[in-house]
């Protein structure tokens, strides 16, 4: 689910890594595949039925065209370049896992109460404290690489 998406960038990201092996032939890394952006997933919007309350964002990355492929196709989410929205933040799950490209990549979770009164079907529970992020931050069965929680 979630990591789906960390998954996609994990696999594209060593991918492009191999690349830097040519760099000496074809200039510059950085110019050679496109610079560093940020993008995000916003799971609590698009396409899926079961919405989920919480955006992925990933900062500084070589890989963000195939993160937003990802979300969009895959995971039917609302993809876009940038940070995920402030608005409702409750707090997100910095994940640890150390990327090729030396992106950071979080899950903020939010209120999502406004949604359901919408009628937006989610598929999990809904973290509703920063306690119960800090808890979902430290679960080895959801981010088995770690991850430290971050505040709004």
């Amino acid at each position: 689910m979630r990591r789906l998406i960390s998954l996609a960038v994990m696999l594209a990201v060593p991918a492009l890594g191999a690349c830097t092996a040519i760099a000496g032939v074809a200039g510059d890394f950085g110019s050679f595949v496109g610079t560093t952006s940020d993008a995000r997933c916003d799971r609590r919007y698009g396409a899926a039925e079961e919405k989920q309350p919480f955006c992925q964002e990933i900062r500084s990355t070589l890989a963000g065209s195939q993160f937003k492929d990802d979300c969009s196709g895959h995971l039917q989410g609302q993809a876009d370049d940038g940070s995920c929205p402030a608005e409702r933040r409750i707090g997100g799950c910095e994940i640890e896992k150390k990327n090729d490209d030396h992106s950071i990549v979080v899950d903020w979770y939010y209120d999502v109460s406004d949604l359901k009164q919408k009628g937006h079907r989610f598929n999990e529970k809904l973290p509703s404290s920063v306690e119960e992020i800090r808890a979902m931050c430290a679960d080895r069965k959801r981010y088995e690489d770690g991850a430290h929680y971050v505040a709004p």
